[in-house]
This record gives structure tokens, C-alpha cells and sequence, in this order.
């Protein structure tokens, strides 16, 4: 713009839009959730909303130190919330069912500490999918084999008693 009279001034406005600003005001962002899903280094709960498994409180407690969004690829393809939506409600599991699901608990940048974290709040809250069952259709690692072999050398002969104490 070119000022024709050396009299005229101009009425200038400058807009800076603070982005941390932009982000505490809208509240219903729509990539907010899409960037929840793009954290690392935390643990998570996934509570199952379908059927009576709301009611019942089924859940599952776990940690990661990949995106969270990686973490729940890997529940897709297997594990206890994939086992669940099969043998409890007959069911594929789906991204946006375990999507739906997930809220991130905490977050803590030290490993050692994530893992404890994810422990305590186990241990807190007790959730249904993380009990452990032993799986027939496992293959024994060879640590298991070398544990199972030291045991039996414990046991008296015919291994029938506990070994004395």
C-alpha cells in the first residue's frame, strides 16, 4: 500500500495469536484426542463400555514408553483386552472401542518409575484384564524350563512331599 498524501496515517492492527493460549480456550478441539494418542511414557486404563462390563468396572491398567497410539496397535493383534471383547462379548475388537476406552492415568518420563507406577496403580485398582492365567497353549521359554528343572532337584525322591523347611 502506497500513501498517495504524506498527511494520511494508517490504522494498523496486528493479531498475534499465542498457541498455548488457543489451546486452553477451545475446549472441543477435535485433535485434542489425536494428540493424547501421540503421548509416550505412561500408564494407561482401558475400560471395556460394552455390555454389563461398564457396571462390572472390567478394565486394564498398562504402560508404555512408545506412542500410545503404537501401544494399542499391539492390543489389536493380541493380548488380555483382545482375549476379553472375544470370550466375553463374542466380538472383534475394534480401534475405536479401545480408542473410546483409554485414559492415560499418568505420565512420568523415568523408566524405573513408569513401572512402578503402573504396579501401584494395579495394585490400587485391581483390574479384572490384568489377573493372570496360565495359558496351556504357551511354549515354556527355557528360563521357565531351567526354573521347573531346579525345582524338581529341590523335591525328595518320587516328589510326592514339600522338601523340608
Amino acid at each position: 500500500m502506497k500513501l498517495t498524501n504524506d498527511n494520511d496515517k494508517i490504522d494498523l492492527v496486528i493479531l498475534n495469536k499465542n498457541m498455548k493460549t488457543s489451546q486452553l480456550l477451545i475446549k472441543n478441539n477435535p485433535c485434542q484426542r489425536t494428540l493424547e494418542l501421540q503421548r509416550s511414557h505412561l500408564v494407561y486404563e482401558y475400560s471395556c463400555r460394552k455390555g454389563n462390563c461398564e457396571a462390572l468396572n472390567e478394565s486394564y491398567i498398562g504402560m508404555t514408553t512408545t506412542k500410545l497410539t503404537r501401544r494399542l496397535t499391539l492390543h489389536l493383534s493380541n493380548g488380555a483386552i483382545k482375549r476379553h471383547h472375544e470370550d466375553v462379548h463374542q466380538t472383534p475388537m475394534t480401534r475405536k472401542n479401545l480408542e473410546e476406552g483409554i485414559t492415560i492415568l499418568q505420565t512420568e518420563a523415568n523408566h524405573t518409575r513408569l513401572h512402578i507406577l503402573e504396579a501401584l496403580y494395579i495394585k490400587d485398582k485391581n483390574p479384572t484384564m490384568n489377573r493372570q492365567t496360565p495359558d496351556p497353549f504357551t511354549i515354556p521359554t527355557s528360563k521357565d524350563i531351567k526354573l521347573r528343572f531346579r525345582l524338581m532337584a529341590a523335591w525328595p525322591e518320587g516328589g510326592a512331599t514339600c522338601p523340608a523347611s
